[in-house]
Formats: structure tokens, C-alpha cells, sequence
């Protein structure tokens, strides 16, 4: 029997040409397609009055799974609509202990008896692929679709034919500042891609470059990081507790901040031993501006204050969970360190 586990892109097109089975498996890290696909069916199966009738969310969240109780939901005919549509969100079915298989024969039989009017689906952020008989049981009798994070590459390339969509082109440190700061999520990306094309039309702009995103979007965390160690170079400490203070009242968590200055560091740290762009980019695999704006602040630091930062970072962090001292603190003594150990 050939395996129905489908990629993304396939599962659209089996929603789209309603060659849908009775069960579907969605689960991965990325919400925002889980999200997608599960909005796709709703508006492939039902109408905006038929929802609240023949659309119904379930959640179990570590409580343990109640197969009964979805089989209530699912064995109620569709009221208004072509498909009654059951989403259970987090079961948690790959996570109970079932060591005879009790649970996989039961969840089988119950499969089996899935009305062609009822589409049940079950959206886990995560399974575990060792248990194979239940995973077999949702390939068997329907579709399985894992949404993972994508690639950086991928990510770019979709959010440049977005743009192109809408006749907007985007700069590539423009798109890659853009990544950077929603964290490489889909979810956030959509959000600030419906802003930039909106600010665009409005401004009749055709081209987003870097001030547009930067003008438009969430702080970038990476690029900030660069100056204060700029700053840093320089000795101003004013101007980088300027800077943190700055990131904080823009609601940048202070752990997020942390773990970015000690990657930097780290990063720093590569560059000043590698000395090559090229070598940076396929060792570290950052990006071709990430690698040329780290060979060119590299220089301003010694290997041995770099390597000093970087133990203050887990000497601070150390501090800060023995609860000596709070994250802001231990952040605001790493930079004030930092400037007069280069001074």
C-alpha cells in the first residue's frame, strides 16, 4: 500500500480538488500552515452560517486523550453543510503509554467507522514516529502532513513571490532583516508582509528596502546587537545602556537579548579566527551581509577580551538563575563590563 504521508504543497491540492479522506494527521512546528490547511478545509467544506453548526474544536492539552468523546462529535451528522469537520487539537494519543497496542486496535476500529460525512482532524504540534502502528493507522485510512520550519532559503523565496503578487519587489538585506526579526516564524511573517504591502500602496512605493523594514517591523535584535558592539569598540557605554533600554521599552524579551549578544560573541569569536567571509557562511551557514558585517567588526576586538565577554555571558547567566541577580541586571553589568574591559 503506498504511503499517504503528502507534503504540504500536495495536501493543498488534494483540499482544493476535495479528494480529502475522513481523517487527516497535521503536526509540526510551523502553526501557521497546521493553521492554514485546517482553514482550507473549512472553506473548501462549509459556509460562514454553517460553522458554528458543523465545525467543532476539541482540545485535550497532557489531560489524555477521551476517544469517546470524539466519537460523539464525530458520529453527529453535518447540519448545514457537506462535511462536518472535528479538529482535535494537542490529544496527546502519541504520548500515552500503550504497550499491548490497546489504545492503536481501539483508535483503529473507531477510524473505521468514520461516517464519509465527518472529516476529523488531528493537529499535534509534535509525534513520536516510533510508534509506528499508530501512525500507520492514520496513513492507512487517511493523510498524514508534517509542517516542519523552513528553511531560511524557503522562506525567502516565498516571501519574495508574496511581493511579487502584489508588483512589490524587496532588496535581499531588506528581506533578510525581515526574517531576522520575526524569528523566521510564517506566522509573524504573514503579519508584517500584510503591513508592508498596505504602507507601500499607501506611499507608492515599489521597492521595500531596508528603512522600509525598519521603519515598519519588530526591532531587529541581530542588528542592534552589531552596533552595541560597535559601541562597545568605542567604549560609550551611555550609548549602549541607551540602546538595551531602548530594546526593552519596544518589548524585546531581555532573555531573548542575551541570547543573542552571547551568540554574536560566539560568532565574533569564528570570525576572528576564520578571516573569510566565505568560510563564515559555510561553517556557521549565516547569511552573505551577516558574514561581511562580522569580518568587519571583528578587527575592533581582541581574541582575548572576545573570549572574556563570552565567559562573563555565562558567569552572568549563571548569576541570574541562582536568583543573585534579574535578567535586566545581569545584562546591563555584561555591558557595562564589557565597555571597560575594551577601554
Amino acid at each position: 500500500m503506498a504511503s499517504n504521508t503528502v507534503t504540504f504543497n500536495d495536501l493543498k491540492k488534494i483540499i482544493s480538488g476535495k479528494t480529502l479522506k475522513s481523517l487527516l494527521l497535521l503536526y509540526g512546528e510551523e502553526d501557521y500552515y497546521c493553521e492554514y490547511a485546517v482553514n482550507a478545509v473549512k472553506k473548501q467544506y462549509l459556509t460562514e452560517d454553517s460553522v458554528q453548526m458543523d465545525f467543532v474544536k476539541l482540545s485535550f492539552e497532557s489531560k489524555g486523550i477521551d476517544l469517546d468523546r470524539i466519537e460523539e462529535n464525530v458520529m453527529l451528522p453535518p447540519w448545514m453543510s457537506e462535511k462536518r469537520i472535528v479538529v482535535v487539537r494537542n490529544s496527546g494519543i502519541f504520548d500515552t503509554a500503550d504497550p499491548k497496542k490497546e489504545l492503536s486496535e481501539k483508535f483503529e476500529n473507531f477510524v473505521k467507522g468514520i461516517p464519509d460525512s465527518t472529516i476529523l482532524i488531528f493537529w499535534d504540534d509534535k509525534i513520536n514516529k516510533v510508534k509506528k502502528h499508530l501512525l500507520g493507522v492514520f496513513e492507512k485510512y487517511g493523510y498524514v502532513c508534517e509542517c516542519p520550519k523552513l528553511k531560511e532559503y524557503e522562506i525567502e523565496e516565498k516571501l519574495r513571490n508574496n511581493f511579487t503578487k502584489q508588483n512589490l519587489t524587496i532588496d535581499r538585506d531588506a528581506s533578510d532583516s525581515l526574517i531576522n526579526r520575526t524569528d523566521k516564524s510564517m506566522r509573524m511573517i504573514a503579519s508584517e508582509v500584510t503591513k508592508i504591502v498596505m504602507y507601500c500602496r499607501e506611499k507608492g512605493i515599489t521597492n521595500i528596502d531596508y528603512n522600509v523594514i525598519d521603519t515598519l517591523c519588530a526591532p531587529d535584535v541581530s542588528g542592534r546587537i552589531f552596533d552595541m558592539l560597535d559601541a562597545i569598540s568605542a567604549g560609550d557605554c551611555g550609548k549602549v545602556l541607551l540602546m538595551l533600554d531602548n530594546l526593552i521599552t519596544q518589548k524585546e524579551p531581555v532573555i531573548r537579548i542575551k541570547y543573542s549578544f552571547a551568540n554574536h560573541l560566539r560568532q565574533l569569536i569564528c570570525a576572528k579566527e576564520l578571516r573569510s567571509e566565505s568560510e563564515l557562511i559555510k561553517r556557521l551557514g549565516v547569511k552573505p551581509y551577516t558574514a561581511k558585517k562580522l569580518t568587519r567588526q571583528a578587527p575592533k576586538f581582541e581574541i582575548d577580551k572576545l573570549l572574556y565577554l563570552f565567559s562573563t555571558c555565562a558567569k552572568t547567566e549563571y548569576e541570574g538563575r541562582l536568583g543573585k541577580l534579574d535578567d535586566r541586571q545581569s545584562l546591563e553589568i555584561l555591558l557595562v563590563l564589557a565597555c571597560k574591559s575594551l577601554t
